[in-house]
């Protein structure tokens, strides 16, 4: 093992000073062979850091230096926070004579985004470090707040799948919205039958099975973790401690070297221990307050020695500290006693007997740490909620009521700094009963606590209302290990792709629109490994054109081009791909260009790389050959095009969505073989200027709404003159659509496009006639992925 150079600290087990690991090392493998936590083997003083008015992400990069020292981080820690919607990341507020950091202006306004915008940049530093290619699966238990943060940090990071397990009734309705309705395309959400404990217990058993971990190695994925158990999701807590020190002095409330104290609500431990190193690197903190809800396990440790998990769980509204089994304890327990021995056996009598209880002289030991504990009931933190607002008009969360309570009994002669880890709008229930605001809802909750305080509801919070749940699983934690199994091997999305219409007017592939007609491709794939050629693929598909074998389907085809291009070597066993189309085939609406779009996007997809509608564009248009159709196809809108030097080229056109546009769709079906054959290989120059002139006219009458002149614009001598006469029934319809003022004939097909015409009239004029009158509007989309994991 790679234990790295003389300036790198060197991490070992909590449980086996011999068990040695690198930074990077310890990062990616999140939990130690032994069922131990990786602890840095030395801390670096930094005090050089107080007094600096350093930006939050440069704060944070000193520090993540100092224990990483061999991962190239550049300028990705000021990428990762600029989501935050405040400047300084956190923020500082005196609320009487103490004050409150706020830490819940990130992504998903709660104080785990410190840490999770940064510990996919660190995983994926750290593979490069060390050369790992195998994918990895991030496996994380969440009592509330860690799941949300882990998922936005994480969704479509190349490289990386994420599992998220929360307990199915112990945490609020927000927490659950915000996991259930993400969206990812590498994203697994799973309730669970139990509480946290049962979750983390779940994951843990997973990290250490033998058999799981070589099943995956096969497919050649990895495990890592985003709980706090992960030293590379601890460490960058300790800059938020640093901040608050600097941003005290700046505000002239401290002196250089002054001690000041911080209140921590507590449920496992890490947010508390990041300040206990933050000490041990030089901080001036003279005492941390761990503050605990009714479950006080921890309150009861630091009192009495014992740590007994023998106890009935108790569900709070501070569902985020509704833990038992606080996992870094174990890490404090390490650096306080000196002693992984000591460790060992104390850990092994609380998994086998549900307890352990220090010996008197380690709790003579831990009387020095500089922590202590106390606790709150719900009521008490009601209290605070109510009495803060009235007299401070200040607004905390039900986690911060529970600190600020418990800070009350420890204030001392120190300043005193209280963590506030979530929005209030979190738990809205809750903080409007606690105001004796009456609601109906969820929604009703946060609206009402708008209208009485005036403050601000977050964006993040507000936008999950009204979403569509994505992951509706619930499992019991014996059943984990097939599901992780599962979610290596399988994977199942869905693209839809919608209707174009090309060849707008100005001839062959200049200008084409995206319509709202589409072609979804459900695709599952099975037993995803990089094995396997592509020609071994058992390929089934459903909906197809039955004069295509699986081969010769343009979508397989297209998945089969697009490999061979960006060679990700992430080959399926199996697809199987099943087809539901409301695009009418060969009829010039782009259902070649769906195939086509639909095939290059599910290579990308199993590739796990992060692409571009620019990267499916390319590869699409060496496909199809020209771009008109299948760029709208992938952008969405009214779309011009071209081709240089093999490169294609789109860029949207202005158009208000206040046109029809009506396709008339025979029953007859041109080819586009057939449609070039009957084109001249010359063309007058007169004609060749008449097109270019009225090609002009139709994108300046789109930009400026002006549709009086669609008849004349759309006028073509370039095709249409030709294709028309083709067929019988193309011939028809345009003899009869002659006094209508924009007809056009779509694409390469037999269809005809009607532009700003009312729908009664088209269907008076062609009831007759054997065609299809399709209503359409303009799609602004363009094509997408819907992505989950196959049940």
């Amino acid at each position: 093992m790679n234990i790295g150079t003389v300036n790198q600290i060197i991490y070992h087990s909590t449980r086996d000073k011999n068990l040695k690991s690198g930074g990077a090392e310890a990062i990616l493998q999140g939990i130690a062979g032994d069922g131990g936590l990786f602890v840095p083997s030395c801390f670096v003083n930094r005090s050089d850091l107080i007094g600096k008015s350093l930006p939050y992400h440069q704060l944070c990069k000193e520090i993540l230096s100092t224990f990483f020292s061999e991962l190239e981080l550049g300028d990705a820690i000021e990428k990762a926070y600029r989501s935050f919607s405040v400047q300084s990341n956190a923020v500082i507020n005196k609320v009487g004579d103490n004050f409150i950091l706020e830490l819940f202006h990130g992504p998903t306004c709660a104080f785990k985004d410190f840490a999770l915008q940064v510990l996919p940049i660190l995983i994926q530093k750290s593979k490069e470090k060390l050369g790992v290619c195998n994918k990895t699966l991030i496996l994380t238990a969440t009592s509330g707040d860690t799941g949300k943060a882990a998922l936005e940090g994480f969704t479509d990071v190349k490289g990386i799948d994420i599992i998220v397990i929360y307990p199915m009734d112990g945490v609020s309705e927000m927490q659950k919205s915000q996991m259930l309705t993400h969206r990812g395309n590498n994203v697994l959400v799973l309730g669970i039958d139990g509480n946290f404990d049962d979750a983390q217990r779940a994951v843990k058993s997973a990290f250490l099975n033998r058999e799981l971990k070589g099943k995956l190695s096969d497919s050649e994925v990895e495990f890592s973790s985003a709980n706090s158990i992960n030293i590379g999701r601890l460490i960058p807590q300790i800059a938020y401690y640093f901040f608050a020190y600097n941003e005290l002095m700046r505000l002239r409330e401290i002196e250089f070297g002054e001690k000041i104290s911080f209140t921590v609500p507590t449920g496992n431990f890490g947010d508390i221990l990041a300040g206990y190193y933050a000490k041990k690197m030089g901080l001036p903190i003279e005492q941390l307050v761990c503050a605990s809800n009714e479950n006080k396990v921890l309150k009861e440790f630091f009192e009495t020695g014992i740590y007994d998990r023998r106890r009935a769980l108790i569900k709070t509204d501070s569902p985020s500290m509704d833990i038992v089994i606080s996992s870094n304890l174990e890490r404090l327990l390490f650096h306080v006693l000196g002693d992984d021995s000591a460790v060992r056996f104390y850990m092994k009598s609380l998994d086998e007997q549900g307890y352990y209880e220090l010996s008197e002289e380690h709790k003579k030991i831990f009387q020095s740490c500089g922590i202590i504990g106390g606790y709150c009931k719900r009521h008490q933190s009601h209290e605070q909620i109510k009495s803060v607002f009235e007299m401070q008009d200040y607004l905390m969360d039900t986690h911060t009521a529970v600190a600020w309570f418990v800070m009350q009994n420890f204030r001392g002669a120190n300043k005193m700094v209280v963590l506030s880890t979530a929005s209030p709008y979190k738990f809205s229930p809750s903080v409007c009963d606690a105001l004796g605001i009456a609601y109906i809802s969820e929604e009703d909750a946060m609206e009402k606590l708008h209208q009485k305080t005036g403050k601000e509801i977050p964006k993040p919070l507000s936008d999950v209302l009204g979403k569509d749940l994505i992951h509706r699983k619930e499992i019991h934690p014996n059943h984990l290990d097939c599901e992780i199994e599962s979610f290596v091997k399988n994977k199942k999305f869905t693209i839809r792709v919608p209707a174009t219409s090309a060849n707008i007017g100005a001839g062959f592939d200049v200008i084409g629109a995206a319509l709202n007609l589409y072609t979804k491709f459900e695709v599952s794939v099975f037993s995803l490994n990089k094995k396997n050629e592509l020609d071994d693929i058992d390929l089934e598909i459903e909906g197809a054109n039955e004069a295509w074998n699986n081969r010769n389907n343009l979508f397989y085809r297209a998945y089969e081009k697009t490999e061979s291009i960006i060679q990700s070597g992430i080959i399926p066993k199996k697809m199987y791909i099943r087809i539901q189309s409301d695009i009418p085939m060969s009829r010039g609406l782009g259902s070649s260009s769906a195939f086509i779009v639909a095939g290059v996007m599910s290579a990308f997809e199993l590739s796990g790389r992060n692409y571009s509608r620019e990267d499916i564009l390319q590869i699409a248009t060496q496909i199809e050959g020209h771009p008109d159709n299948v760029a709208p196809a992938i952008y969405g809108g009214l779309r011009a095009s071209m081709q240089k030097d093999e490169k294609a080229f789109s860029m949207p056109l202005s158009i208000h969505d206040d046109l029809s546009w009506i396709a008339l769709v025979p029953k007859e079906q041109f080819s586009t073989q057939k449609a070039r054959e009957v084109l001249p290989e010359k063309v007058s120059l007169q004609d060749a200027v008449f097109n270019i002139s009225r090609t002009a006219m139709l994108i300046a009458a789109f930009q400026n709404r002006d549709y009086s002149m669609l008849k004349d614009v759309l006028d073509d001598r370039l095709h249409q003159n030709y294709r028309k006469d083709a067929l019988a029934v193309i011939s028809e319809i345009f003899e009869r659509a002659k006094d209508l003022r924009g007809v056009y004939l779509s694409g390469a097909g037999s269809t005809v496009m009607i532009l700003g015409e009312e729908l009664e009239k088209i269907q008076s004029l062609f009831e007759d006639m054997d065609v299809k009158i399709l209503d359409l509007k303009l799609d602004f989309v363009g094509a997408i992925v819907f992505s989950e994991k196959i049940d």
